[in-house]
């Protein structure tokens, strides 16, 4: 075999292995999320690199022949001779990208430089074979750099960083290659109609992923926040004393997207109510209950709130979500002892959910939590000493491009125990090592997850009076 023969033997392996490796990576990415991407444009835009996927393997198979077929062989072409005679042939031996279009003849006679065979492909075969290898380098390429952007966009470290960047650098030079050293492009036996229409389709698929992979997951995020409500039910009195009171707790979605449920809880707290010492200055007070829409006592204030009972029935829940116009209801009760010092209850609850476009959420704890210290100390406000219970959700976005692109991150979530107890929550590759989120962290989990909190109404119910008080 001459050297030549080797070159374009080596050209053509090259070349359709870089095709296969895009045909992989693109394929198996494009195929999960045309069948289980979890809105309309990432079903959308997996079908689009299933077809881009198709058109990189059928442009690696033909490669193969086009290289080593038609560019291989060395062409004949006759020149006419004088009109005088017209039987007169002159064999013109060239290489591909050396012929002009104006010197190939229809009446040349095809001679394989290696074995004397025929190994000249028609010139529709040519075509055909030059067609799909720029139909599937020019998909390459789109795929490749798209998939290169959004990588660059979630800075992050992922298992396939390195991949997009070398498979992009590789087809634009495949591209540059084939067309300069090949003369592919004069291969292709098509009408400006017919390349316009390929052109348009480059367009199309471009503004897809525009659209859907930069438009859509920054400048149309928004979160769902659903109404979350709670009320006191009929108080009776306790045997011993004492009153036992309902409380019921609904989060309904009245929103348009479907929300993940991740916690909930609740509290009932009893506020204690002192007289105010002789001559004290009111006027700060009465600003301060006008500013926060609390009805103003002249001869009393609020000395503490007391926590009478708390719970959280959803921590921990996987699988739970709300479909718009969906509610979620609970029903607890709370205990307050005989001769309570309070002056009236208040109860609240409040939740966290995701929407369910966007991201799923599953528990990462396979069993209850135990109440432990050392949580961060923007968590326990530098006391190592405040116990708490913290649970892990993995977080998932909602398509397989997402997925491979973005650094996997945990939803970590704290309750806080205490007089007063409260919740901090961070997504996080790890627990360890987190900082107090900011705004834009907020802001950031709002637009990629709908990740948004719910806060309830405050339901207040007066003690005097009460059966068993």
């Amino acid at each position: 075999m001459s050297n030549r023969g080797r070159r374009e033997i080596l050209t053509a392996t090259w070349t359709a292995a870089g095709l296969l490796a895009s045909t992989y990576f693109i394929g198996k990415i494009g195929l999960q999320d045309a069948v289980r991407a979890l809105t309309f444009f990432g079903v959308l835009t997996g079908a689009l690199m299933s077809i881009a996927a198709l058109l990189m393997l059928v442009g690696a198979a033909a490669s193969w022949s086009y290289f080593t077929k038609q560019n291989r062989r060395e062409r004949v072409s006759a020149l006419q001779g004088s009109a005088n005679d017209e039987h007169a042939n002159l064999v013109v031996v060239e290489r591909v990208h050396d012929v002009k279009a104006s010197r190939v003849e229809k009446s040349a006679t095809p001679l394989n430089a290696d074995s004397g065979e025929s190994d000249q492909l028609k010139p529709k075969s040519a075509s055909i074979l030059a067609a799909c290898l720029l139909f599937g380098i020019s998909a390459a390429i789109i795929a490749d750099a798209m998939m290169l952007v959004v990588q660059l966009m979630g800075l992050g470290l992922t298992d396939f960083i390195y991949v997009w960047p070398v498979l992009t650098l590789w087809a634009f030079f495949a591209l540059f290659f084939t067309i300069t050293n090949y003369n592919a492009l004069l291969d292709i036996n098509a009408g400006f109609s017919l390349k316009l229409g390929l052109a348009a389709a480059g367009v199309v698929a471009l503004a897809n992923f525009a659209y859907t992979q930069i438009y859509v997951p920054n400048a149309s995020a928004t979160a769902e926040t659903p109404v979350a409500s709670v009320k006191f039910g009929n108080p009776v009195p306790r045997a011993g004393g004492g009153t036992v009171i309902p409380i019921h707790i609904s989060l309904k979605n009245d929103g348009s997207s479907s929300l993940w449920v991740v916690n909930g809880l609740y509290e009932v707290d009893g506020e204690v109510i002192k007289p105010n010492a002789p001559g004290e200055d009111k006027y700060s007070e009465y600003e301060q209950s006008a500013k926060n829409s609390i009805p103003y006592r002249s001869y009393y204030h609020s000395e503490s709130n007391e926590l009478i009972e708390f719970g959280f029935p959803l921590y921990g829940a996987s699988g739970l979500w709300l479909n718009p116009g969906q509610s979620y209801e609970d029903d607890e009760v709370a205990e307050v002892p005989k001769a309570a010092p309070y002056e009236d209850l208040q109860a609240a609850a409040y939740f966290t959910v995701a929407r369910k476009d966007r991201v799923t959420i599953q528990t990462l704890n396979s069993k209850p939590p135990a109440i432990s210290t050392g949580a961060p100390s923007w968590v326990t406000g530098n006391d190592a000493t405040v116990e708490s219970i913290r649970y892990d959700y993995s977080i998932n976005p909602g398509t397989e491009l997402l997925r491979e692109t973005r650094p996997s991150e945990n939803l970590y979530l704290w309750f806080v125990l205490g007089d007063q107890p409260y919740e901090k929550l961070t997504v996080a590759q790890s627990p360890e090592g987190t900082k107090e989120p900011t705004d834009k962290d907020g802001n950031s989990w709002i637009s990629r997850y709908g990740l948004e909190y719910s806060q309830s109404n405050y339901a207040e119910l007066p003690v005097s009076g009460l059966p068993g008080q």
